[in-house]
């Protein structure tokens, strides 16, 4: 048996669809490309949707709660370890 990284699988449904393994003519070819688009679509669906649980924010540029307290009397934000509102002088929640 010949083990393959998964990242192979598209380019190799291709190239079995070129020298028609999955049937003569174009319809085996169309037959792999359809095959190679699908695998494609869920390796990337399941890329997406693994960042998303894991809570990446990096690509869109904003602060998590832990890296900015805002306080709750005057809305302003202040440093991540502060405890105190640097602008009103209030405690800040946890």
């Amino acid at each position: 048996m010949i083990f393959v990284p998964l990242k192979w699988i598209p380019y190799l449904l291709l190239l079995a669809s070129l020298y028609g393994i999955f049937g003569e003519g174009d319809w085996g070819w169309i037959v792999g490309v359809i095959i190679s688009a699908v695998w494609i679509y869920l390796r990337s669906s399941e890329k997406s949707t693994s960042t998303t649980e894991a809570g990446a924010q990096s690509a869109s540029g904003t602060l998590s709660q832990k890296q900015e307290a805002l306080c709750l009397q005057c809305g302003a934000e202040n440093a991540s370890g502060s405890v105190y509102c640097e602008k009103c002088g209030n405690r800040l929640a946890n």
